[in-house]
C-alpha cells in the first residue's frame, strides 16, 4: 500500500485527532496544523494513548498555521501529496456566530485548497457536513436527502453554521470546477459526529447536545430528530477517500441513525438512572418565544417534528464503510464524559 504524507488542518479537532491516529496506525506521515503549537504536549499525548504502536506518533509534525492569514501556509504543503481539511470554525460558544464566521470558513477553505494545488497536491479531501445538504428545499416530512442535495444558504431561520458548511463547500467545488481542474477533491459530509473523543481538554462542540441532556441544562425537550454517526467510521471515511482514487469528484454523507430526543432522553436516563436528564417535551409556543432572541431556535421550531432520513448508500456501497450503531457511540460519549468528570452534576 502506498504511504502518504498527509496534511491534515485543524488536527487538534475531534474528527481531526481520530484521522491522525487511524493515519499513524495505517502508516501515514502526517503534519497537523494548529493555531498554536502550545496545544501539541496535550495533542501528542492524547493521539500517542491511540495508536496500536506509540512509536508512530514520531511520524506526526505540527505546524502553526491560521485560516484567517496566508503566512506558513506554502512551506507547510513542502512535501505533502494529501491534503484532508477538516478546520472550519465550529459553534462552541466561544466564537462569535456572525458574518466572520461564515468568510472564515469560506476563506479558510479555499486558503488551504489554493496552497496545496499550488505546491503541486492533487489529491485533497474536505470535511464538510450534512448541514451543506439537508437544508434543501421540497422534501416532505421523513424524505431521503443523498449527495445530490443541496441546502439553500437563503432560506429563512438557516443558521450561521448551516450556512458557513453550504457555502464553504460551495466554494471549494466551483474553485475545484474553474481554477483547479486537476485537483482530486472528495468531500465528506457527516451528521452528527459521536464516540468517545481522544483527550480529555473539553467537549466537543458535536457532544454538546447530550452534555446538555446529561446536565439537564434545559426543562425540557425539543420535537426534533437527528442524525448521528461514529467519529471512527467519519475519520474511516476521510482515509478511505485517500485511498480511492475513483471518490474523487464525489460527495458522501457519513450518517448512521436518525433519533428524536425523546429517544435521546429515554436512552440516557436507562444507563444514568443517577443523572436529571429531561424527560418531557417542550410546548411548541414556547420555543417560537425563544426563538425571537435565538436563530438557532428558531431553526430548530422550523423543523419541528420533523423526520428527515439521509442516506449513507453511496458511502457503504463505494467505501466499503459498515457504520458502527450510532446509539452505541453516544453512549460511549456519555460514558466518556461522566468518567472523566467532563459534565456539570445534574
Amino acid at each position: 500500500m502506498t504511504q502518504h504524507t498527509v496534511l491534515v488542518t485543524g488536527a487538534t479537532g475531534y474528527i481531526a485527532r481520530h484521522i491522525v491516529q487511524q493515519l499513524l496506525d495505517g502508516g501515514h506521515s502526517v503534519v497537523g496544523s494548529v493555531r498554536s503549537l502550545g496545544s501539541e504536549p496535550e495533542l501528542r499525548t492524547a493521539i500517542r494513548a491511540a495508536l496500536t504502536d506509540p512509536a508512530a506518533i514520531e511520524r506526526l509534525r505540527l505546524v502553526e498555521l491560521n485560516l484567517n492569514e496566508d503566512p506558513g501556509w506554502d512551506a507547510a504543503m513542502e512535501g505533502i501529496d494529501v491534503l484532508m481539511h477538516t478546520a472550519s470554525p465550529v459553534p462552541d460558544g466561544r466564537v462569535k456566530m456572525d458574518e466572520t464566521f461564515i468568510t472564515t470558513a469560506i476563506g479558510g477553505t479555499l486558503r488551504a485548497c489554493k496552497a496545496a494545488y499550488a505546491a503541486g497536491v492533487r489529491r485533497i479531501i474536505v470535511t464538510s457536513s450534512v448541514a451543506a445538504i439537508m437544508g434543501a428545499h421540497g422534501h416532505e416530512n421523513g424524505e431521503e436527502f443523498d449527495e445530490s442535495d443541496w441546502s439553500d444558504p437563503d432560506r429563512p431561520n438557516l443558521n450561521p453554521y448551516t450556512k458557513s458548511k453550504t457555502l464553504a463547500e460551495r466554494a471549494l467545488w466551483e474553485w475545484n470546477e474553474t481554477e483547479a481542474p486537476e485537483a482530486l477533491v472528495t468531500t465528506v459530509n457527516p451528521s452528527f459526529v459521536m464516540g468517545p473523543p481522544l483527550g480529555t481538554k473539553s467537549v466537543p462542540s458535536s457532544l454538546n447536545i447530550i452534555a446538555r441532556l446529561m446536565q439537564g441544562t434545559d426543562p425540557a425537550l425539543p420535537d426534533l430528530s437527528l442524525p448521528f454517526v461514529d467519529v471512527r467510521d467519519v475519520a474511516k471515511m476521510h482515509v478511505r477517500a485517500m485511498e480511492l482514487p475513483e471518490t474523487a469528484g464525489k460527495r458522501y454523507v457519513s450518517s448512521e441513525n436518525l433519533m428524536s430526543f425523546m429517544e435521546l432522553s429515554a436512552m440516557l436516563r436507562q444507563d444514568f438512572p443517577d443523572r436529571k436528564i429531561p424527560a418531557k417535551l417542550a410546548p411548541k409556543f414556547m420555543m417560537k418565544l425563544i426563538g425571537i432572541f435565538k436563530i438557532e431556535v428558531r431553526g430548530i421550531v422550523a423543523n419541528w417534528g420533523r423526520r428527515d432520513q439521509i442516506s449513507n448508500r453511496r458511502a457503504r456501497e463505494e467505501m466499503g464503510i459498515d457504520f458502527a450503531d450510532a446509539a452505541e457511540a453516544i453512549r460511549a460519549s456519555a460514558r466518556f464524559m461522566v468518567d472523566h468528570d467532563m459534565l456539570e452534576k445534574a
